[in-house]
């Protein structure tokens, strides 16, 4: 008997080099125009964000002016520790400065326009909004939260600055904020091209 013997001949799948080659530059045009519109949405929820955050702001500080006038308060009004003007916004006590403004919820301190501190603009944050994001006065904290609180002066007028933490940084240049006027209650967003 005679066995005949097949040799068989086993090809091996893959890919060839030309063949990657073209597969990485494929990916590399989709991502060069796929990333641009994924920023942008990023961009939109964002800017989205900030001013959702900043409208309810507005109207907390609307609403605890209002109160403040509804309580028969008006300007100048006293602003030493010992003696000054406040209203009760949902059990939170909120003390006000001489205009009628939100200030802060510390009872111990004075709460004058002039004398607004990080810490103030931090209470009045936390007091104001409900449900208010995250924030911080630290700069060692910006990573764990949204957002971080400042005292701004810009042209005279004492803001208090609520930055959107987009770089969490310590020495990230704010992009997107929200200034509030303690002498006035503007409610101001900011961010670029705006």
């Amino acid at each position: 008997m005679n066995r005949v013997i097949h040799s068989r001949r086993t090809t091996q799948g893959g890919f060839t080099f030309i063949e990657l080659v073209v597969v990485i530059i494929l990916i590399g045009l989709l991502s060069a125009v796929a990333l641009p519109r994924f920023l942008k949405v990023t961009d939109e929820a964002q800017l989205s964000s900030l001013q959702g955050v900043s409208g309810g702001l507005a109207t907390a500080v609307a609403m605890s002016h209002a109160q403040w006038i509804a309580d028969g308060n008006s300007s100048p009004a006293p602003t030493d520790a010992s003696n000054k003007t406040q209203v009760n916004m949902d059990g939170v006590i909120i003390y006000m400065n001489e205009n009628g403004w939100p200030a802060n919820t510390d009872s111990a301190a004075e709460s004058s326009i002039n004398g607004q501190s990080d810490d103030e603009c931090l209470q009045v944050w936390n007091n104001v909004l409900q449900s208010a994001p995250p924030a911080t006065t630290l700069t060692d904290q910006r990573p764990s939260n949204r957002y971080f609180v400042s005292v701004e002066t810009i042209g005279g007028n004492i803001y208090c600055r609520y930055e959107m933490i987009i770089n969490s940084t310590e020495s990230a240049i704010p992009t997107h904020y929200i200034d509030y006027r303690v002498s006035t209650g503007e409610v101001i967003p900011r961010f670029p091209n705006q």
